[in-house]
């Protein structure tokens, strides 16, 4: 009885903390895919991309328009870094 306890509990536990991990790495390249687009909105309106990351925090981070509830967090406590030589969020893994 124990056991049958133990393996109903577990097959309900697991699944949540396997199906966790793919849905935090889902939502943080949905971040950097629109904090990307946040960028080429910037170039396309005929703005030149940020030289440096603090500067990328000033112009893009702090844009309420397309943050207006704020910036986009990494769902794993990561910082998102920005590529001054491609113009770009770096993707990082989890």
């Amino acid at each position: 009885m124990v056991i049958l306890i133990l393996g109903l509990v577990a097959a309900t536990v697991i699944p949540r903390f396997v199906y966790s991990g793919e849905m935090k790495a889902t939502e943080c390249q949905a971040n950097i895919a629109y904090l990307n687009g946040a960028l080429e909105a910037r170039v396309q309106a005929g703005g030149k991309p940020p030289a440096t990351e603090t500067e990328f925090d000033l112009l893009i981070l702090a844009d309420r328009e397309h943050f207006p509830s704020g910036i986009p967090k990494c769902p794993c406590g990561r910082h998102y870094e920005y590529d001054a030589v491609t113009g770009r969020v770096i993707p990082h893994s989890h």
